[in-house]
C-alpha cells in the first residue's frame, strides 16, 4: 500500500488486533474495527479492502511474536540447557504481555491449518537438526539422557501455553486477580524449567 498515514495504519492494525483476540474471525465485523479505530468504514476498506486481507495482516504480526524467539535462542551459541531456559523465560514474559493470543492462534489454526503454512519458521529443518546435534553433545557428555527433539520442543511449549490458554477457570479454581496469576505465570518458569530438567537427567 502507498501513500498511506502510519499512523491511521497502525490504529486500524491494533483495533482490528483486539476485535479478533476477543471474537476471532468469523465474529469480527469490519465497522466494529471501524469504530473502535475512530474511523469511518470507507476509510477502513481504502487501506484494507477485504477482512481476509485485515485477517492475514493481523494474524502475521500476531504470530511474528512468537516464532521469531525460536529461531534466535536456537541459532544463539549458547549451551542447550542454557537455551531451554531462556527460551522458558522469553516465551513466558510474552504470553504474560499477550495472555489471550494463544487461544486466538489455536482457535484460528484449528478452523484453518493452512494459514500457518507460509507463516513458520524458515529453514525450520535445519534448525531441528542443529537441536539435535546439540542434544547429541550433551548426551555423548553424559549430561543428559537421549530424547527427541519433537517431545522435547512439545513439552516446553505445551508447559509453557496451557496455563494461558486455560486461564480463565485456573483464576477461577484458585481465586485469583490478574495480577496474582501473572505472579504464579512469573514464578512458573524456574518450575518448568525443573521439570524439563528432571527429564532429561541421565
Amino acid at each position: 500500500m502507498k501513500n498511506l498515514d502510519t499512523n491511521t495504519e497502525n490504529k486500524i492494525l491494533e483495533s482490528a488486533k483486539k476485535v479478533f483476540i476477543e471474537k476471532g474471525y468469523d465474529g469480527a465485523r469490519m465497522q466494529e474495527i471501524a469504530d473502535l479505530a475512530g474511523i469511518n468504514k470507507a476509510l477502513l476498506h481504502y487501506y484494507y479492502r477485504s477482512k481476509d486481507k485485515l485477517f492475514k495482516n493481523v494474524f502475521e504480526q500476531t504470530l511474528q511474536s512468537f516464532f521469531p524467539i525460536i529461531a534466535e535462542i536456537i541459532l544463539s551459541n549458547k549451551p542447550l540447557l542454557e537455551r531451554i531456559k531462556l527460551f522458558i523465560d522469553k516465551y513466558i514474559d510474552i504470553l504474560i504481555e499477550n495472555p489471550i493470543i494463544p487461544l486466538f492462534i489455536a482457535n484460528e489454526v484449528a478452523k484453518n491449518p493452512l494459514i500457518i503454512k507460509d507463516m513458520l519458521i524458515p529453514d525450520i529443518d535445519n534448525l531441528f537438526s542443529g537441536l539435535n546435534d546439540m542434544i547429541d553433545d550433551e548426551v555423548s557428555k553424559g549430561n543428559i539422557k537421549k530424547v527427541d527433539i519433537k517431545q522435547l520442543i512439545l513439552n516446553i511449549i505445551s508447559l509453557c501455553i496451557f496455563p494461558f490458554i486455560s486461564q480463565s477457570i485456573a483464576k477461577m479454581i484458585f481465586n485469583y486477580s490478574d495480577e496474582e496469576y501473572k505472579e504464579l505465570m512469573l514464578s512458573r518458569k524456574n518450575e518448568i524449567y525443573s521439570l524439563i530438567l528432571a527429564w532429561l537427567k541421565p
